[in-house]
C-alpha cells in the first residue's frame, strides 16, 4: 500500500481588528444612603432659599450648601459621617455654587479646603480662581478638584482654610462633595 502524501495547505487570512479596548469606567460614588449625616458648622438660610449642608451630598447642582457665617466663613466646616468605616478611592469637590453660570460668579468659592479623617490623615485641596468672563455668551469653566487616594474614614471633616468673595456675597458655597469607595 502506498501512502499518498497531499501537502497541507493553510490559508492565512489577515486578522479581523480588534475592538479597542473600552475604557475604563468613571467609578460610580458612594450612594446617599451610605451616609449616616451631614452637618455644618453654620449654613446659609435666605430670604427666599436655605443651603443646609446636605445640599452638599445630594448630588444637584441646582442646590448648595453655603456657610453662614460673617465674612468669607473662614474656619466653618463641613461633617460627613458614613455609616461604617469605608476605604476611600477618591474625593471630588465642586467648589462653587454650580447652579449656572451667573450663581457661580456671585458667591464665594473656595481657594483651599482641608479634608480630614478620624482615621488620622490629612489633606488640602486647591481650588483655582474663578475665570472672568471676556464675553457674555463665554461659560465659566471650573472642573470639580479631585482628591486621589485619601485612605479610610467614618467621619470626614471639610474646613474653609481659604476663599474668594464672589461679585454679590461672601458667603462661600460648595455645591458637590462625592465620595468613591475601593
Amino acid at each position: 500500500m502506498r501512502a499518498l502524501l497531499f501537502p497541507l495547505l493553510v490559508a492565512c487570512a489577515p486578522s479581523a481588528p480588534q475592538p479597542a479596548p473600552e475604557p475604563p469606567s468613571e467609578p460610580e460614588p458612594l450612594p446617599r444612603r451610605a451616609i449616616a449625616s451631614v452637618t455644618a458648622s453654620s449654613s446659609l438660610d435666605g430670604e427666599r432659599e436655605s443651603f443646609p449642608a446636605a445640599h452638599a451630598v445630594d448630588g444637584d447642582d441646582q442646590t448648595a450648601w453655603c456657610e453662614g457665617a460673617d465674612g468669607l466663613g473662614l474656619g466653618e466646616t463641613l461633617t460627613i459621617a458614613l455609616r461604617e468605616r469605608t476605604e476611600l478611592s477618591k474625593i471630588a469637590i465642586d467648589g462653587g455654587f454650580f447652579r449656572d453660570d451667573r450663581t457661580l460668579r456671585n458667591n464665594g468659592r473656595p481657594r483651599m479646603i482641608r479634608v480630614e479623617s478620624d482615621e488620622g490623615w490629612a489633606h488640602d485641596v486647591r481650588f483655582g480662581r474663578v475665570p472672568e468672563r471676556k464675553h457674555k455668551a463665554d461659560k465659566v469653566r471650573v472642573r470639580p478638584m479631585p482628591l486621589e487616594q485619601p485612605g479610610a474614614a467614618k467621619v470626614l471633616t471639610f474646613t474653609l482654610v481659604e476663599a474668594d468673595a464672589g461679585q454679590f456675597t461672601e458667603d462661600v458655597c460648595i455645591s458637590r462633595i462625592a465620595l468613591y469607595g475601593s
